[in-house]
């Protein structure tokens, strides 16, 4: 497989992800909006900013991994099909641990006011 085919391939999946993270980010705001509550819908936000950075990445070292006018060119400059594969990877486990840590965060969160409001006997 080519760098070029990668790249595409990967530009175009990140692209659809895109949209769909989008429609369901719109069905979330209408749920919201209709008072129904969701217990998850945080991962709808996170896939949004994951294929948008995810798409931006890609594009950026695909753009500049040959081309020396670029100004990005100085970071991509001997980059192969392994490191494009890499750097999906690195970018997919970053946004997988930071989801989980704000997902830690605010259960810990809950619980300490659901744990206050039961102390005062709410």
């Amino acid at each position: 497989m080519s760098i070029e085919t990668y790249a595409n391939t990967m530009i175009y999946f990140f692209l659809a992800l895109f949209l769909l993270s989008v429609l369901a980010d719109v069905i979330v705001i209408l749920s919201i909006i209709r008072k129904k509550p969701l217990k998850y819908w945080r991962i709808m936000v996170w896939s949004t900013l994951y294929a948008l950075f995810a798409m931006f990445n890609t594009s950026i070292a695909y753009i500049a991994y040959d081309d020396p006018s670029d100004p990005n060119f100085w970071r991509y400059e001997n980059w192969n099909l392994h490191d494009f594969v890499v750097s999906d990877i690195k970018m997919l486990i970053f946004w997988l641990f930071l989801g989980a840590l704000i997902y830690l965060i605010s259960e810990k969160a809950n619980g300490k006011k659901t744990e206050t409001e039961s102390r005062e006997g709410k």
